[in-house]
């Protein structure tokens, strides 16, 4: 029997909504230590655009557009949008963090210190619990009314 009240919002979906928001908060930080990282190239006169720095400028712009992404979703996600939205954000999410996955795994095989692999362990562990709690029934059904 439909009481026509919404859904209190699963313990599940607010979880997910959670690792969305760390997930957006560690790219805008490895934002800012890109831009910091050229910045001190800068300070120091050394080329912005030779060989090394590559990786610094793709992932400087990989990690401001997936923060702004993923903070476009996490706002969304507090919203319910019906069956085909559900269905739309989490392919759209589950694209982002594949994509995310794979950028964790470059840099973990790229960095040879000790603190990169904690940090990537963590930036490849979000993204599989952002995405394993987002197809869980109960989540896809709040999203669904």
């Amino acid at each position: 029997m439909d009481t026509g009240a919404p859904l209190p919002m699963p313990g599940t979906t607010r979880a997910a909504i959670t690792v969305h928001w760390l997930q957006a908060l560690l790219f805008a930080a490895a934002t800012v230590s890109f831009a910091l990282s050229l910045q001190s190239r800068i300070s120091h006169g050394q080329p912005l655009l030779d060989g090394p720095t590559f990786f610094t400028w793709f992932g400087l712009v990989f990690c401001a557009t997936f923060a702004a992404l993923t903070t476009a979703a996490a706002i969304r996600l507090h919203r319910r949008g019906g069956r085909t939205f559900a269905l739309v954000l989490q392919w759209i999410l589950a694209t982002l963090y594949g994509l995310a996955f794979v950028m964790a795994l470059i840099v973990l095989i790229a960095q040879h210190d000790y603190i990169a692999p904690a940090i990537t362990a963590i930036l490849l562990a979000l993204p599989v619990a952002a995405l394993i709690l987002l197809s869980r029934r109960e989540t896809s059904r709040w999203f669904e009314t």
